[in-house]
């Protein structure tokens, strides 16, 4: 436990320096009284217990309805008194008293309902005999509607009309949220359809890496992040009076706020505060990003664009560190690149992870290369191309961000990994960026060639193929005979590729877009020059573009 955390002693004095920053266990009703006149918030974040229960360390979540309706009064009048005049107060609840708080606070408190959120996710908890409860709700209270601080710049998200339509009537800035916030894991953020100006992000569960483990209720780290954005600037007070996990706490202390915890457990109290201690300024948020990036759309996929120009200090960095490892070992090695980003955080570079790796990428990209020293395709490289293709088609928008954004780089390992076990997640990620190489080198030098023709055999009952280079296709074939062709690649050798595909046959079933018996077609290109044997399989992604080849996603949105 840091040595500046405040006594369990609710009357112990604290200085101003004593008082910020730190986790002040005791009874919040107390300490919030106690300050009361002494010291000023910007905002309070509370999510309280709901009455419903639930075991935690210390505190009764099953009291008689009027004594926690008269709980909730006193500690809702309490921190109301804190707040500064521009200030903000939210209050996550469940079903059972939402309306009494909204109540209490705009009837008995006179503070004014800004916003009634609904916070809605399909991962809640599942219910046999009624309806499984997906919602949670999120009260937005002011002290004085007139100045309080309300950032929409800080929380845009872009607009459907604008991002899909291209209407010009859009403001380009985005827009603000709606008061529905939605909440899907099999979501990504980068999603949007024509009804979607919603921001997705999911609960955290228990199997969440997400999940601090000591604390069973958390809120995801960017559903505080946007309550918290919206309502203070940075270097601005965060009061917290159920510190729980610790998760506004250390959402505040990322975005640059200061802030101000309570916590009834010393238990709790201590490893929430390990918890905020780990992070910095700046430091990313957990779980999957939000769409509140700016993205652009070529043809049907949506990018991510940087925020920031971090490219002269990162290009800084680079340079020193290629006198060790070469830019794609900084890139693709796991433990490397994870001391790569630690680097550019000590030095203050600007931007995110993801930015930093961009620009390593383009290190990786600057230098041309042939066919000849890019085909070397066996089934680690398939297995890269099939994984790739899986996340893509799920809708991550393009190899740069598998490669370039972290979580999503271990979520590509897991995926390809599951193909190729005996690959190390370095190789994997080597392969896929000469995927992204062959890419490039085929949108640039496409020719007119014709299309070769496959005959498909079921995957089981396949003989005699060749030993020699060649374009291997898969595909299923339903029970009315119809056959779909998903996935196209080059096999320096068809013979070994066709023999790992019947040990992951299992893996490809599952990964198939559409089910049915699996089949497999190849056409052997011995004879012809690395060149010529790149220009037939452009030919086949091109024409046929099977829909889990990353290369082909990667070839054609280059040429846009």
């Amino acid at each position: 436990m840091s040595d500046g955390r405040a006594t369990a002693h609710p009357n112990t004095p604290a200085t101003p320096s004593e008082w910020l920053n730190r986790i002040h266990v005791g009874d919040c009703v107390q300490l919030l009284r106690r300050w009361a006149g002494k010291y000023t918030v910007d905002m309070v974040f509370a999510d309280p217990p709901y009455n419903i229960g639930y075991d935690y360390d210390l505190y009764d979540d099953a009291r008689p309805d009027q004594e926690y309706l008269d709980w909730l009064r006193e500690w809702i009048d309490a921190s109301a008194r804190l707040l500064a005049d521009h200030g903000s107060l939210w209050i996550a609840i469940g079903d059972e008293y939402a309306a009494e708080v909204k109540w209490i606070a705009t009837r008995k408190l006179k503070l004014v309902l800004r916003n009634w959120v609904v916070w809605y996710y399909t991962f809640g908890v599942h219910c046999q005999s009624k309806f499984t409860r997906s919602h949670t709700h999120l009260l937005h209270f002011v002290k004085n509607p007139e100045r309080a601080l309300f950032r929409a710049e800080a929380v845009r998200v872009p607009s459907a009309r604008r991002l899909i339509y291209h209407d010009l009537r859009a403001d380009p800035k985005g827009r603000v949220p709606d008061n529905t916030w939605i909440l899907r894991p099999q979501e990504i953020p980068w999603a949007f359809r024509a009804d979607e100006d919603t921001w997705y992000i999911p609960r955290v569960a228990g199997t969440f890496s997400e999940r601090a483990g000591f604390h069973g209720c958390q809120l995801p780290e960017r559903l505080v992040a946007r309550a918290i954005l919206a309502c203070t600037e940075e270097n601005q007070i965060v009061l917290d009076p159920f510190a729980g996990s610790g998760t506004t706490l250390a959402v505040a202390q990322k975005l640059g706020r200061r802030w101000v915890g309570i916590e009834l457990s010393p238990n709790y109290a201590e490893h929430a505060e390990q918890r905020v201690r780990s992070v910095r300024a700046g430091d990313p948020l957990e779980g999957p990003d939000e769409g509140v990036l700016p993205v652009q759309r070529r043809g049907s996929i949506v990018r991510r664009q940087p925020l920031l120009d971090s490219r002269p200090a990162v290009t800084d960095l680079i340079s020193k560190a290629v006198r060790e490892h070469p830019p794609e070992a900084w890139l693709t090695d796991p433990v490397l690149n994870a001391r790569f980003l630690e680097d550019c955080r000590r030095a203050g570079v600007p931007g995110q992870p993801f930015d930093w790796n961009n620009t390593l990428m383009e290190q990786c990209l600057s230098q041309p290369a042939e066919p000849s020293e890019l085909l070397a395709a066996e089934p680690c490289t398939l297995a890269a191309d099939l994984a790739a293709g899986r996340l893509l088609s799920q809708g991550y928008p393009d190899l740069r961000t598998l490669l370039c954004e972290p979580r999503v780089s271990c979520l590509y390992d897991e995926v390809s990994q599951n193909l190729k076990p005996r690959c190390t997640a370095g190789q994997l990620r080597r392969e896929l960026l000469t995927i992204v190489k062959l890419a490039r080198w085929a949108a640039a030098h496409a020719e007119s060639v014709d299309c070769p023709q496959f005959a498909f055999e079921p995957l089981h009952a396949l003989s005699a193929v060749p030993d020699q280079p060649g374009i291997l296709a898969i595909g299923s074939r339903n029970k009315r005979r119809r056959e779909i062709l998903w996935y196209a690649g080059f096999a320096r050798s068809l013979a070994t590729c066709v023999a790992w595909c019947r040990e992951v046959a299992p893996v490809l079933q599952t990964m198939a877009p559409v089910p049915g018996e699996l089949i497999v077609g190849w056409k052997a290109l011995s004879g012809l020059s690395a060149r010529d044997q790149l220009r037939y399989l452009t030919a086949v992604l091109t024409t046929k573009r099977p829909s889990l080849s990353a290369m082909c996603r990667e070839m054609l949105c280059t040429q846009a």
